[in-house]
């Protein structure tokens, strides 16, 4: 026959293990929750990196066209802000 102590130790030991379950079960979602934001701060990036690259891809071929129009076909002003995004991009 099972003695009070025996049944408290018992009892302890399942308590134990439902914590460790429950604690198991916490990190895991943690885990899910820590990937799933560094994938969409990946992306986000990316995201920024093609759009800085596309604009610059844009600015070259401004450039390339004012540079093949001469300055008899821009906008006078057109000329200058290119000659000064000119200056900054490489």
């Amino acid at each position: 026959m099972a003695t009070q102590t025996d049944k408290a130790k018992q009892q302890s030991d399942e308590t134990i293990e439902r914590i460790g379950s429950l604690n198991e079960q916490v990190l895991q979602a943690g885990r899910d929750l820590g990937q799933g934001f560094l994938e969409a701060y990946e992306q986000t990036r990316r995201t920024f990196a093609d759009f800085h690259q596309g604009t610059a891809e844009g600015h070259r071929h401004a450039v390339a066209f004012a540079d093949r129009e001469g300055p008899g076909r821009l906008h006078p002003r057109g000329h200058e802000a290119l000659g000064r995004r000119r200056a900054q991009v490489p």
